[in-house]
């Protein structure tokens, strides 16, 4: 299933708020499934980076 992995490093200061400086989401191309990265391992990866200053997230209703 090909995803978009969205994540954000936080400064040091919040480490106590998100426990470790990654926080990582995934979406799946398709929009069929988002949650949290807790482990990665890939045969094959592309990544590409990209830096921005402000994200706003908007949720489908899929009812």
């Amino acid at each position: 299933m090909p995803v978009t992995l969205l994540g954000i490093r936080a400064p040091s200061y919040l480490n106590t708020v998100l426990e470790v400086p990654y926080h990582i989401h995934f979406l799946a191309d398709d929009k069929s499934a988002l949650g949290h990265v807790t482990d990665l391992q890939a045969d094959d990866l592309l990544v590409e980076w990209s830096r921005v200053n402000a994200i706003n997230l908007h949720m489908w209703d899929t009812r």
